[in-house]
């Protein structure tokens, strides 16, 4: 019976143990892969970065491509999530769009290792990583057509669902965060978060976007 049972050390299971060396490895990819990269990174200094032997490595991940996937999984999913409580929130003092857009340039200004993750590391590196990269761009244009649906309400749901308007928009705002971080985060964030908002606010007025969301391409 006594074989059955999972061994304890300072009172913490086996499974919290792996859960913890996990997160430690997560945490180590991430500084490794945001500072030198993919291919300037190995699973030994990863290791090291984690303070654990390479043994523990492969018990959470296949190889160092592996654990760039899950990075990068963790970082979309943290932002997706983030995203949607603003949504649910109503953006509490702030618009709700205006909050999102803040959260995406401070998120990368904050943590610039995150910044190159997500724009930079996952591109070319693989099969696997090309479609764990296009799954995170799915879930970021969902947000999109949330935050649209949120900033511009009466829209035609369904309209907006086919639209291809709310990837172009998702793409127009990942080429700005991009350039952004290429520029070394200049201008200010202050700047960009005062031409978002007059941006928004003249869209708004015009009711262009309403107009083609609501309307569809209709004479």
């Amino acid at each position: 019976m006594a074989r059955d049972v999972k061994r304890k050390y300072g009172g913490i299971g086996a499974g919290r143990r792996v859960s913890e060396r996990r997160a430690k490895l997560l945490a180590a990819g991430l500084q490794a892969f945001g500072t030198k990269g993919f291919a300037g990174s190995s699973v030994k200094e990863i290791c090291g970065l984690a303070g654990l032997t390479e043994r523990y490595f492969y018990e959470s991940f296949a190889n160092k491509e592996d654990l760039l996937r899950c990075v990068y999984h963790g970082l979309v999913e943290d932002l997706v999530q983030s995203a949607e409580q603003i949504l649910k929130s109503g953006g509490s003092r702030e618009d709700p769009a205006m909050a999102l857009v803040r959260l995406f340039f401070e998120t990368l200004r904050d943590d610039p290792r995150i910044a190159r993750v997500l724009y930079f590391e996952v591109l070319g590196v693989s099969p696997a990583i090309d479609a764990a990269y296009r799954e995170g761009t799915r879930k970021m244009i969902q947000v999109v057509k949330e935050t649209v649906a949120t900033a511009f309400p009466g829209m035609d749901e369904q309209f907006l669902e086919r639209s291809i308007i709310t990837t172009g928009l998702a793409g127009a705002v990942n080429l700005i965060l991009m350039r952004w971080v290429l520029e070394g985060f200049s201008p200010p964030l202050e700047t960009m978060l005062d031409e978002a908002a007059l941006l928004l606010e003249k869209v708004r007025r015009a009711g262009f976007l309403t107009r083609i969301i609501h309307d569809g391409f209709r004479d």
